[in-house]
């Protein structure tokens, strides 16, 4: 596992890489204060769902998760899409 700290003009945060690294997943969001009592959103494409969002799914299975897959691609980088992103927030109860 690699750690590197990302920083921007408005913020820093952490990144975190390494083979098999969702698998510690549920240990670090507890580790950075997120508990069980969040919701959580697990935003993906087309592409990347197959390969990953079970076994992402099943690492946070103490969480209470939801997953929307948006299509791969640029064209699904669009205002539209944040809007619909933030409205599936709402609807779940997600507080950040």
């Amino acid at each position: 596992m690699k750690k590197m700290i990302v920083h921007t003009n408005q913020r820093t945060y952490p990144l975190i890489i390494g083979a098999g690294i969702h698998l510690q997943l549920a240990d670090y969001l507890k580790q950075v204060g997120i508990d069980e009592k969040n919701k959580i959103l697990i935003i993906t494409d087309h592409h990347v769902a197959p390969l990953y969002l079970e076994g992402i799914k099943k690492a946070l299975s103490d969480f209470d998760t939801r997953s929307y897959i948006i299509q791969a691609g640029e064209h699904a980088k669009s205002i539209e899409q944040t809007e619909k992103i933030v409205q599936i927030a709402i609807e779940e109860g997600l507080s950040r």
